[in-house]
This record gives C-alpha cells, structure tokens and sequence, in this order.
C-alpha cells in the first residue's frame, strides 16, 4: 500500500512584501468583540480548514493582501492596488482595515506573493479556495489559471504548471457580486415600501488553500 504523501498549503490567506504608507487596523467601532483588538495580519484564522485531513506541511495564507475596487470593466493591466486589505474578512467588515461599500457593479482584485518550500519541488501544487460570492478569475505568476461561478462551495484548480522554479511566486484574483435580477430588485423595492424586513447582501471569503500531492498516492 502506498503511503498517503499528500502536502497541503492553506492559503487560509501571512504577510505581504510590499508595504503600504498605512499600517494595517480595524476600522470604525462598529460590531466589535472583545476579542477584535486580538486580531493581528499574524495570527489571523490559523486553523487547518479540514482538521481531520490535516497534513504534516502546509502554509496559510490568510493576511495581508493587496487589494483595488475597480469598475467591471477595467482590464488587468490598468489595476492600481490602493493598499491592504485582510484576509478573510469582507471589505466591508472592520477586521478587513478597509471598510468600504461594494456595489454590484464593481470589481474587487486582490494580489499577494508566497513562496514553495524547495522540499515540494516536482511534486503538484492545488490552490483550493473556500468560497467566493460569487464570480472571480485566478491567475498565478501573471498567468490565467482558471475561473468560477457560485459564491456558496468550494472549487481549486491544478496550479502545477503556472509556478515560477523558484522565488516568489504572485497570485491573484477578481471578485464580482451576482447581480440582482429584476424579480428580486421588484422584491426588494416592495418590502421597502411596506418596511418589511429587506433582503440583505453580503460577501464572505472563508479560506484559501494549496494542496501539494504526489500522484502516485493513495488515500481514502
């Protein structure tokens, strides 16, 4: 039987190589715990997102981002990243250290490095993402590794043949709202007029995942 040598890298979301002029803090002083003063880009949501799966090497990868709030229509190359936001936290939230509206009609980007141990070298590299609402685009190293649909489960692509040999590696990706159709905007507009409860939108990114395996494993 073939021993189980599957390596995995949370990219649950550490720590950003370019420095922004403003430290990262929580914003405002709305919805806080006790505990939110706690919350640090180092220790944030250190735990494995599967922990009976847990494998002996793994990297998280929640923390600092660089972010951009663009129109839907802005290309690539054109992106001007404003600063940092934390992950995984909704842009909106306070624990994010950014605190903006979102609309429907923008897009979100975000970007950070990581680097492979050389240890993992010949072996192939899964990014594994928890959720995103709804739509977003991957690429690593500047290159388009895949897209998805659906802000609820979880997807991951073979991010093998887009890495770098070594050094850092970048990676990231869009987010874009679904947007409202117009049974739900005729919904909405109706429960506003008769001050029923409104139907409210949000976003939640939970986790971001590398999995590193060998092929020739087995495991159940």
């Amino acid at each position: 039987m073939l021993m189980d040598k599957r390596i995995l890298l949370t990219l649950a979301l550490g720590a950003m190589s370019q420095v922004f002029t403003h430290a990262w803090e929580p914003k405002g002083d709305k919805i806080k715990t006790v505990w939110t003063e706690q919350v640090t880009p180092e220790n944030v949501w250190q735990s494995y997102p599967r922990p009976q799966l847990q494998r002996a090497e793994w990297i998280n990868l929640n923390g600092l981002w660089k972010y951009a709030v663009t129109d839907q229509n802005t290309p690539r190359k054109n992106v001007s990243f404003e600063g940092e936001i934390l992950v995984p936290f909704a842009i909106e939230s306070s624990l994010s250290g950014v605190q903006k509206t979102f609309l429907p009609t923008d897009k979100l980007w975000y970007q950070r490095e990581f680097t492979l141990d050389p240890s993992w070298k010949n072996k192939s590299a899964i990014l594994h993402f928890g959720a995103v609402d709804y739509e977003c685009q991957v690429w690593v190293n500047n290159r388009l590794v895949g897209t998805h649909k659906g802000g609820n489960n979880p997807f991951s692509f073979d991010i093998t043949k887009y890495l770098k040999k070594s050094g850092p590696q970048t990676v990231s990706y869009t987010h874009l709202r679904a947007h409202e159709t117009r049974h739900d905007l005729v919904c909405r507009l109706l429960l506003e007029k008769n001050k029923q409860p409104q139907k409210m939108d949000f976003i939640h990114i939970s986790e971001l995942t590398i999995q590193e395996e060998n092929w020739n494993a087995v495991f159940c």
